[in-house]
Order: C-alpha cells, then structure tokens, then sequence
C-alpha cells in the first residue's frame, strides 16, 4: 500500500515542477497510469526520445501494475515486495533525473579559467537566502561559489594578520 502512495507522490511531486501544456487533457488526480504517459511525454519530446519516452511509459505502468498486485496478494513474498520496492526506487530516480536533466546535464558547460568540461555542480545551504548551487572546476579548482560574509571575513583577517607578520 505504501508503495502506491509513493508512485503517487512522485506524479504530484513532478506536476508541480513540470509545466504541462494547456492543450492536454489531465487525467484524473489517481491515474497513475496516465498521468506517467503524459509525464513523459512532456518530460521527452520529440522524434529522438521516443525509445526514452516508450521505455519510461513502460516501466512506469509495469511498476504499478507490480506495486497493485503486491497490495492486494495473498501470496506475497518478501522477495516480491523487495523487487516491487527496488522497482518504485528505479521509477523515482528516473522521474528525478529528468526534472532535473538541465541541472545535471548543463550543455555546454566549461570553465570558464582553463575551458575544462570537467564542471561539477554542488549544493551549499549556506548560500542565502535558501541555499543555491554553484560550479567547480575538477581541473583548476574554480569554483562559482558566491562565498559567505564569514569566508570574505576570514579571508580580510588572514591578509592582515600575515600583513602584520611581516612587519
């Protein structure tokens, strides 16, 4: 049961991040099925994601035909329930990853000291006012992290305390 409230959460959670055209007809709130297709449909567009888009509608609709036979089963196993929730698992990470493909696929992304492609993201709650990301270079160590008002203090009284050493 809790398997299919997890499928569930996971449609509201990408319908808020997902802009759906106006054209489309929404399926009713629990219609998983559904509401996955168009999902995908959105989330992959066009004539090159068409093995993407068929595959996650597949998975999709398999997860939840598994997660529905595992609710209502007399003969369930440990096993079935363990597959059924790597299943939701594998379901969950690919609806995340393509909500946040632009994050994580940045096109074109180079630094911009030694023009590396070797960028990575990184996530500081510290960054106000509720946390942001920011880039590093793997190669030269850039980073375009903002820095915090603590780091830019340190930083003035580590100057001046070597300034003083040396007089």
């Amino acid at each position: 049961m809790l398997l299919r409230e997890c499928l569930l959460s996971l449609l509201a959670a990408v319908r808020r991040r997902v802009e759906i055209p106006a054209e489309k007809e929404r399926p009713q709130d629990a219609n998983f099925i559904a509401w996955s297709a168009l999902l995908a449909d959105t989330l992959c567009p066009g004539k090159s994601n068409k093995e993407m888009r068929q595959y996650l509608k597949g998975t999709a609709e398999d997860t939840w035909q598994l997660v529905n036979w595992l609710t209502h089963t007399r003969s369930a196993t440990k096993t079935a329930a363990t597959i059924s929730a790597q299943a939701c698992d594998t379901l969950v990470g690919h609806f995340i990853s393509l909500v946040e493909r632009e994050r994580l696929d940045p096109t074109g992304e180079k630094c911009p000291i030694c023009n590396s492609r070797d960028v990575r993201s990184h996530f500081d709650p510290a960054i106000a006012p509720d946390g942001d990301y920011y880039l590093t270079c793997g190669v030269c160590d850039w980073s375009s992290h903002p820095g915090t008002p603590d780091d830019d203090e340190e930083e003035e009284n580590d100057a001046e305390e070597d300034a003083g050493d040396k007089v």
